[in-house]
C-alpha cells in the first residue's frame, strides 16, 4: 500500500486528465462514524460510485479501500442502511478521512400505514426472487475471512479471495468457486479444551497413516476444530438459497413481526419489518429486522440475533462426561447490492459466542469462552467477461483450504481490499 503522501501526488499528477486512470496501487483509508454518536460503524459499505469495487469497515468504523484502474475523478460512495448516503470526490481526498453517516428516515417519524400485514411482504418479495436477482451468468472477486478464538486466544485466523462464477444465482447447486489467494495468521495457539482426547485421536491417525503408507494431516484431524469453520455455509448463504426461518411462509405463525419506521439506503425507499421468534424453532431462537426494497419487494438486507438451545439428549451425554455447554449466542447479517436494477450479493458475516465448562472431581473448573467469526465481502462484480471454472480449480470445503490454491491472476495481498 502506497503512502498517503503518495496517493496525494498521484491524485494531483491526474488532475490534467479526465481520462486517467490510477494505475498502480493506491489507498483510501479514514473511519465511518455515526453523525450524532460520534461512533464507528460497523460494516458500512465503501466503494467506488457507479461500480462494484469496494470494501467494509470493521467493527469500529475503520477502513482501507485499494484504488486499482480507478478514475482519478472517480466518487467515494459511503453507505449503510438507515443512513444517508454520502459521496466524496476522490481528488479531494490527500489524507486519512472521517465520514459522518447522518441517521434518516422516510416521510414522518411514525410507522407508515401499510395495507397488508408484514408477512404479505414478505411472500410478494420471495415471489419475485426471479425478477430482484441475476438469471444471467455473473462472476464475482470477493474477501473471506474466518477467525476462531479460546479465550482470546487465536485458534484459527485464515484470509482468502475467491472468484464465484453463478451460472444461476437462484440454483446454489449450479454455483462455482475457486481460492485465488489465501493465508493463515502464524503462531496460532493450541486448543485447550479437550486437548488430551485429540492428541490421542491424531496419534492414533498418524499410527494409521504410517502404517498404509499414507500422509498424516495435522490440521485434518482436529477432533474440534474439524466440527466447525470454513467457507461452505458462508458461500450459500443469502435470500436466494436457503430460506432463513422468518422468510419461510411454513414458519409465519410462530414468529411475530411488525412494521418498523421505513428508512433509506443508497437513494432508495426500504420497508422495514422487525421478527421475533414465540419460541424456540429446530432449536434457535431469534430476532431481527428485514429491510425490503419499497418498489420492487427485493429483500435488501437482513439482521438477526438470537441463541441456540442445546437438545435435552445431547445435554445429558456431556452432562456426563462432566461438560456443560452455558450461553450460546448468534448473530448475521446480508447485504445486497443494486446493479442496473438487479440485486447482487455484496456482503455476507456470520458470528458465534460460546461459553463451555468442564468439571473435574480432583482439581479446579475449567471455563472456556468461544468466538467464532466470518465475513464475505464481494469487491467486484463482473457481468460481461464471466466464465466457468475449470473443474480441476473448483473448491472443495472438504479439503484444506491452503492446498486448493490457483491464483490465475497472479494477485497479490497488498494490492486486496480486506477488512481491517
Amino acid at each position: 500500500m502506497l503512502s498517503r503522501t503518495i496517493l496525494f501526488l498521484i491524485l494531483i499528477a491526474l488532475l490534467g486528465s479526465t481520462n486517467c486512470c490510477i494505475g498502480q496501487v493506491a489507498s483510501v483509508s479514514g473511519k465511518i462514524l455515526d453523525s450524532n454518536s460520534k461512533r464507528g460503524v460497523p460494516f458500512a459499505n465503501i466503494c467506488i460510485k457507479n461500480s462494484s469495487i469496494g470494501t467494509v469497515s470493521n467493527e469500529a468504523g475503520a477502513f482501507v479501500l485499494k484504488l486499482v484502474n480507478v478514475n482519478a475523478n472517480d466518487t467515494l460512495s459511503v453507505s449503510y442502511v438507515g443512513y444517508r448516503t454520502e459521496y466524496i470526490a476522490l481528488n479531494t481526498i490527500n489524507r486519512d478521512i472521517v465520514v459522518l453517516l447522518e441517521s434518516v428516515g422516510v416521510l414522518v417519524d411514525e410507522v407508515t400505514i401499510r395495507p397488508h400485514l408484514p408477512t404479505y411482504y414478505i411472500k410478494e418479495a420471495i415471489k419475485k426472487l426471479t425478477l430482484n436477482y441475476p438469471d444471467k451468468p455473473f462472476s464475482s472477486k470477493a474477501y473471506y475471512r474466518e477467525l476462531v478464538k479460546e479465550n482470546d486466544k487465536f485458534l484459527a485466523y485464515s484470509e482468502g479471495i475467491f472468484e464465484s462464477y453463478y451460472a444461476d444465482y437462484l440454483d446454489t447447486l449450479a454455483n462455482q468457486h475457486q481460492l485465488l489467494l489465501y493465508r493463515e495468521k502464524e503462531n496460532i495457539e493450541q486448543m485447550d479444551f479437550m486437548r488430551k482426547q485429540s492428541d490421542k485421536h491424531k496419534e492414533k491417525a498418524r499410527k494409521k497413516a504410517d502404517k498404509e503408507g499414507e500422509e498424516f494431516s495435522e490440521d485434518a484431524h482436529d477432533l474440534v476444530l474439524m466440527q466447525f469453520g470454513g467457507p461452505s455455509e458462508i458461500l450459500t448463504m443469502g435470500v436466494t438459497n436457503n430460506l432463513e426461518f422468518f422468510l419461510d411462509s411454513n414458519y409465519f405463525k410462530k414468529i411475530d413481526y411488525e412494521f418498523g419506521r421505513s428508512t433509506m439506503y443508497d437513494g432508495r425507499e426500504l420497508m422495514v419489518i422487525s421478527y421475533a421468534f414465540k419460541k424456540y424453532l429446530d432449536g434457535y431462537k431469534m430476532s431481527g429486522k428485514l429491510f425490503l426494497d419499497a418498489e420492487s419487494s427485493a429483500v435488501v438486507a437482513y439482521d438477526y440475533i438470537g441463541d441456540i438451545k442445546i437438545p435435552i439428549a445431547l445435554e445429558s451425554l456431556l452432562f456426563m462426561a462432566g461438560i456443560d455447554i452455558g450461553t450460546v449466542l448468534f448473530s448475521g447479517l446480508a447485504r445486497y447490492q443494486n446493479i442496473d436494477d438487479i440485486w447482487y450479493p455484496e456482503n455476507f458475516q456470520f458470528y458465534l459466542k460460546a461459553e463451555v465448562e468442564k468439571t473435574h472431581w480432583f482439581s479446579e473448573d475449567e471455563r472456556f469462552n468461544y468466538k467464532i467469526e466470518q465475513v464475505y465481502k464481494v469487491n467486484e462484480v463482473d457481468l460481461v467477461t464471466a466464465r466457468p471454472i475449470k473443474k480441476e480449480k473448483l473448491l472443495n470445503t472438504r479439503k484444506p483450504l491452503k492446498d486448493q490454491v490457483y491464483n490465475d491472476y497472479n494477485l497479490d495481498w497488498k494490492d486486496m481490499n480486506v477488512v481491517r
